[in-house]
């Protein structure tokens, strides 16, 4: 708009001058020829004037308008990408609430997005976009210090404080706060000031991820889950007396088998069941736990995690509702921590689909019998 109004200042300009010009001249030549010559001359100012603002004016618009940047804006952790402009559209992808992208095209409804591998299409509301997008994203993400060389850290806000430690050249820190000429940092080894003139801070966000990148992650979350179950649990098999050897030997070799997913609330109610019938014992929750996933791959019982728990004459916890009333109550970790042990693939008793309180099973663990 400035350029336009200043273009237009210009064409009256120039028109006035040239007028003044053509009349001067037409003072001292024929008085008929004066007024068309003054015509031609106004014709020819405007056209040139008006084609200038039509050239240039436009572009110089639009630049300043231009913006492909913006930041996710809802409140869920995460929010689904679409292939096309359509909730009924394959999902391609998540964003998540501290993601920022590169806007692609947009109108009210839908932006064509991309962000890291992601390329997509995301209801407009879930986005805020230019100088708002950058607003919001200072405010919900996290900020940090990369130092470009050897800087003091101190333990007050005082360059006379003591020299608590040097960042060398590279070091990143976190951004906790920024207070009147300091930034409060922090990292592995404590929590710092630092005076903020001359430092640079980097705005940390997330990029979006495709669904082959989510399930690879599950997949190799759920591995290191089993293997970590599986060098604990022979840890502690190692120091099981004599009696028990049989079980002991089994449990140095545990058996990985293929993983299964589930939704967060299933496995509240299998940490629940596992407390139900194994206490907060780890081992033998990984055994009861263990039974449950060989019976959702067995051919005998049902194929999912909770037709499993809930099939009737089976798990008394989950037919008498005691599951329910203990998941309201409060599951502890290491329940939850079986339980994924066993989504992963982890058995310390083979195959078995049996198990009762007391002893002289196949193996014997966490005070139950399995076969």
């Amino acid at each position: 708009m400035r350029t336009k109004r200043f273009a237009a200042v210009s064409i009256i300009l120039v028109v006035s001058l040239l007028m003044v010009a053509f009349t001067s001249a037409a003072a001292d030549k024929n008085s008929e020829s004066a007024p068309d010559k003054e015509r031609e001359a106004t014709e020819l100012c405007l056209s040139l004037s008006v084609k200038e603002v039509e050239e240039e004016a436009p572009c110089q618009e639009v630049a300043l308008e231009k913006d492909d940047f913006a930041m996710a804006n809802f409140a869920e952790d995460e929010a689904d990408v679409f292939a096309e402009a359509s909730e009924d559209a394959k999902v391609v992808g998540k964003i998540f609430s501290t993601t920022s992208v590169e806007v692609v095209e947009r109108n009210e409804d839908w932006t064509h997005l991309k962000s890291g591998n992601v390329d997509g299409y995301i209801q407009s509301s879930k986005l805020m976009f230019g100088s708002e997008g950058r607003v919001l994203m200072a405010a919900k993400c996290q900020a940090k210090v990369v130092f470009e060389a050897d800087t003091a850290l101190y333990n007050d806000i005082s360059e006379g404080s003591d020299h608590a430690e040097t960042a060398a050249a590279g070091d990143a820190y976190l951004v906790k706060k920024q207070l009147s000429g300091w930034y409060v940092v922090e990292s592995a080894k404590g929590e710092y000031y630092v005076p903020s003139e001359g430092i640079k801070t980097e705005i940390q966000t997330q990029q979006g991820k495709t669904v082959e990148e989510i399930a690879a992650e599950e997949a190799a979350s759920r591995q290191n889950n089993a293997v970590a179950a599986a060098e604990g649990s022979s840890t502690q098999a190692e120091n099981v007396t004599t009696q028990n050897s049989s079980s002991s030997a089994a449990q140095q070799t545990p058996q990985i088998n293929a993983p299964v997913t589930c939704d967060p609330s299933e496995l509240d109610i299998f940490a629940a069941l596992l407390f139900c019938e194994a206490g907060t014992n780890y081992d033998g929750c990984c055994a009861v736990g263990a039974v449950v996933m060989n019976r959702v791959r067995s051919e005998l019982f049902p194929n999912t995690l909770l037709e499993v728990i809930n099939q009737p004459g089976q798990f008394t916890p989950a037919i008498n509702g005691k599951v329910y009333r203990v998941l309201a109550a409060g599951v502890p970790d290491v329940c939850y921590q079986a339980a994924q042990a066993a989504l992963g693939g982890y058995s310390n008793v083979g195959n078995c689909l049996f198990f009762r309180a007391g002893y002289g099973g196949v193996y014997d663990i966490g005070g139950n019998a399995f076969r």
